[in-house]
């Protein structure tokens, strides 16, 4: 009789420690910061609009770029999450329509301006293309590249990239 409490005390405290264990870890895990989607602006300077519609720095949280959709710049500046650790910055007057935006296939096309992407990360097997002019480039590992619609360029500062 004795060694069945025992087993029991030692099946409850168990079970105690255990439920402490996943209370606690569930408190962290609503306290950690989720990352921001692909396509995500997280930096505007100046006229940014979205498919034709001005974006304010308040707004920012809430401004995510999905398939087909343009950001534009006037008189400013944007900054866009592509994956983790892969940015888009767009200068002035400049537009670039997101093609497709995720985590394992990026495509962008410049339409008009200048664009930089640095990508400080890179994950091998993932897609990220960017159309300028017709011609379409393919990096395939992390650096920095620029990208000019109004020179006709891809400039490859540091990395790799295949034309096609």
């Amino acid at each position: 009789m004795r060694g069945q409490w025992k087993t029991g005390w030692r099946v409850m405290a168990l079970l105690a420690g255990a439920a402490a264990f996943a209370a606690a870890d569930t408190a962290t895990a609503t306290t950690r910061p989720t990352m921001p989607p692909p396509g995500a602006v997280n930096y505007i300077e100046g006229q940014v609009s979205v498919n034709g519609q001005e974006v304010s720095a308040s707004a920012l949280r809430n401004v995510v770029l999905a398939p087909n959709q343009v950001i534009d710049t006037g008189q400013g500046y944007a900054e866009v999450l592509l994956t983790p650790g892969a940015f888009l910055r767009l200068g002035h007057n400049s537009e670039v329509r997101f093609e497709s935006a995720g985590l394992a296939d990026t495509r962008l096309n410049v339409i008009r301006g200048s664009a930089m992407i640095e990508a400080e990360q890179f994950v091998k097997g993932s897609h990220l293309d960017v159309k300028v002019d017709g011609a379409t480039a393919q990096i395939e590992q992390k650096g920095l590249y620029d990208f000019d619609a109004n020179q006709e360029g891809v400039k490859v500062l540091d990395g790799k990239v295949k034309l096609s």
